[in-house]
């Protein structure tokens, strides 16, 4: 006979509400707004004997109806979940600062009407909005010094300026080349957005011509994008669990503590490394499109010890989240510059040019998971490298569960100790 835990009862929220427009640029949706992982992650948890409240009744998994097995982010939806019992509430979602999570008077009134203290498992909302801008990210990490990243420009549409096409006398297109020509880009690169999903809008520039014909597509979405230096190396991506919250310093930054494979980071812990591989045209492949277990897998431990870059990528992963304050799973990407030679006698140099850079942090990794009929080969990225520690879905989700935040301390939590004082 198998019980459930009557202290917790989840619901997951999915997105339902569009982002925003954060300084002029807007992320884009998720196409079926996670409902997908959504339902994966209900299922599974009430496999694994943990209430899971749903808006059906008794979901029949054979349906294959995601919407009966999770909550829209609206308040609305919110509300009926808590209102069904939850304690718990799933934030699959992209949260930011007026997300009703964040600013529901409703939702603060309910949990004290009814004497119930309501967790929330994902990242505080005005962090996510903070942390979603890749060129505020980014430029914290190379502030704080550190850490290996690739080097990186930012680029405002010519066309917002008028006095940029007046004072050259040429067309918009005419601008943008020129503005474009004038950075000297070391090319290949890549150019992606600010805020972006996925792979949605990354590609690699062969050329001036290439770059100019995809910032003009990019600029169509935002004034503002990035480029990077294209790593053309091995890509790899780390998942990063936080500390359960009990043992959170008020600060995060002055403590000190073990990760899983040894390394510190202040409680926080990085999952082993997973190597992606199969790119089209340089760049992984959207997991919508080809599913990240057929081109990905972890590196087993052997393979690890025998190469330190990766055990100083994860100790960097783990800082970077320490640094952030950041009360959710995340997952960074990392590649190297080069790709890796037969042994050689190039010294420092080479072990330098060998380290892998971060160059995208993820603050809401996707949580896809087997279990409900058809979903055999959907194991995320931060499963594959949760099964090289003998972990399974289950196992990963309920360690997840275990880092639930109060709502009233997630809305509390704003910007780090070490975010600039421009922000």
């Amino acid at each position: 006979m198998t019980t459930t835990s009557p202290q917790r009862r989840v619901a997951v929220i999915y997105q339902a509400i569009e982002p925003p427009v954060v300084n002029g640029v807007r992320k884009p949706m998720k196409p079926g707004g996670y409902k997908d992982s959504s339902a994966d992650i209900a299922y599974c948890l009430r496999t694994h004997n943990t209430a899971v409240v749903t808006p059906v009744t008794d979901p029949d998994v054979g349906n294959n109806d995601d919407y009966a097995w999770c909550f829209p982010d609206t308040e609305a939806g919110i509300l009926a979940a808590l209102e069904a019992g939850a304690t718990h509430l799933w934030a699959n979602t992209i949260l930011f600062a007026s997300h009703p999570l964040q600013t529901s008077a409703a939702i603060g009134r309910f949990a004290a009407e009814h004497a119930r203290e309501i967790k929330v498992v994902g990242q505080p909302p005005l962090q996510v909005e903070l942390f979603d801008d890749k060129e505020v990210v980014n430029d914290m990490l190379r502030a704080a010094g550190g850490f290996t990243m690739p080097l990186g420009w930012t680029l405002v549409d010519p066309a917002t300026t008028t006095t940029t096409i007046t004072a050259t006398g040429n067309d918009a297109a005419s601008a943008l080349r020129d503005y474009i020509a004038a950075l000297s880009l070391p090319y290949p690169v890549v150019g992606k957005p600010i805020r972006g999903r996925g792979s949605h809008g990354v590609r690699v520039c062969a050329s001036l011509d290439e770059m100019v014909a995809h910032a003009a597509a990019l600029f169509r979405e935002s004034p503002r994008i990035m480029v990077e230096e294209y790593l053309a190396g091995e890509e790899g991506t780390v998942t990063v669990m936080p500390p359960p919250p009990e043992s959170r310093s008020p600060s995060q930054a002055a403590s000190t503590g073990e990760g899983i494979d040894g390394g510190g980071g202040g409680g926080y812990r990085a999952l082993p490394v997973v190597r992606r591989t199969n790119h089209h045209d340089g760049i992984a492949p959207y997991n919508g499109t080809v599913a990240v277990s057929a081109n990905s897998r972890a590196v087993g431990a052997a393979e690890s010890a025998a190469d330190p870059a990766y055990a100083l990528a994860q100790r960097e992963c783990e800082r970077a989240a320490e640094m952030l304050g950041v009360a959710g799973v995340m997952r960074i990407d990392i590649r190297r510059r080069r790709r890796q030679q037969q042994q050689s006698h190039g010294g420092d140099a080479e072990g330098e040019l060998n380290k892998f850079c971060l160059f995208d942090v993820n603050v809401k990794p996707n949580m896809t998971g087997p279990g409900r009929p058809g979903r055999d080969d959907q194991a995320c990225l931060s499963l594959l490298a949760a099964q090289e520690l003998g972990w399974d879905y289950g196992r990963l989700l309920h360690e997840m569960l275990d880092t639930a935040v109060p709502l009233d301390e997630l809305r509390r939590r704003a910007l780090t100790l070490f975010c600039p004082a421009s922000v």
